[in-house]
């Protein structure tokens, strides 16, 4: 990840978390604490009003009153956002897809606008302001009580309710996540808040065990890549089996060996920018069988190699 998008999401955590420690901060962007405190300063030197506390209880937070406003949407101009994110496609020649699914993600995470989005299954996908949700997650958090929440599941064809111990809420990759343990199924899970249509605090009295760890559950749970809308396939040669096989790339990940000895590693991302990078990096040891649309861009970056060492 860039070092732009580590800012924005240091600010965005800053906004609506009001305190949070570095090592949170590291644990979330996947950076040592020394960098987080970098990034802190240049957003010190670009006039952003972060303190810093030392101490035992220490912590970073924002200045009170200092907000960056988020957009305030009229229906009309929403559904044109979400509307061109359908339409402006690279299959279309629009060069900048993944640049504007970001985007719109992130103006939905944060617009003010209330507004509920009939999808075409029928459900309802709440696009609320997301301030009402942290103001509940949040005071759960302070006051130690378990919430009850219906939300929609990743596929957004049904509605789940579910009693959680709320242990933190993180913004990652242009998606504010609720981490807590799931009573039905005795797991600590990730919730989209986006996709969180109701929450209640309850008087269940919960503490959160002392040998929860952040990083290790993201580095468990979300892996090194991150979604769940796209399928990516990679063959990989016989020779990095036990380098691939042994490491967790992905929450959704499916390794098969397959019959010649190389290995198929499956999994769902939401976009492909990094993912390529990295299969690259692998060289002829790696194959994208799926989707068509990366293993086309590597054929293209591909080429461009080769044109520029003749």
């Amino acid at each position: 990840m860039s070092k732009l998008s580590h800012l924005a999401e240091i600010l965005i955590t800053l906004q609506y978390k009001s305190f949070v420690t570095a090592l949170e901060l590291s644990e979330i962007l996947g950076v040592d604490k020394k960098t987080v405190y970098r990034y802190i300063d240049n957003l010190i030197e670009a006039n952003i009003p972060i303190q810093t506390r030392k101490g035992r209880n220490g912590g970073i937070y924002l200045e009170e009153g200092f907000f960056m406003k988020s957009p305030r949407l009229t229906i009309e101009e929403l559904e044109s956002l979400l509307l061109a994110e359908k339409i402006l496609t690279k299959e279309n020649g629009f060069a900048y897809e993944d640049t504007l699914k970001s985007a719109v993600g992130k103006v939905k995470n944060v617009s003010r606008l209330k507004i509920d989005k009939k999808l075409s299954n029928g459900i309802m996908e709440n696009l609320d302001s997301i301030d009402d949700k942290f103001y509940n997650i949040l005071l759960s958090i302070e006051k130690g009580r378990a919430v009850e929440i219906e939300y929609l599941t990743a596929a957004k064809d049904s509605l789940v309710k579910a009693k959680v111990d709320p242990y933190t809420v993180i913004y990652r990759m242009g998606e504010w996540h609720l981490i807590g343990y799931e009573h039905n199924t005795s797991v600590v899970k990730s919730f989209y808040v986006r996709l969180i249509s109701k929450i209640k605090i309850t008087n269940l009295v919960f503490i959160k065990p002392a040998d929860f760890s952040l990083g290790n559950f993201i580095k468990d749970y979300f892996g090194v890549f991150y979604g769940n809308n796209i399928e990516v396939k990679i063959k990989f040669s016989e020779s990095l089996k036990s380098f691939i096989s042994r490491t967790k790339w992905h929450a959704s990940q499916e390794v098969q060996e397959m019959e010649d000895g190389s290995l198929m590693l499956s999994f769902f991302l939401d976009e492909l920018s990094e993912i390529k990078n990295w299969v690259m990096g692998f060289g002829s040891a790696a194959e994208v069988i799926e989707p068509l649309l990366l293993r086309e861009e590597i054929k293209h970056e591909i080429h461009k190699l080769s044109v520029l060492y003749d």
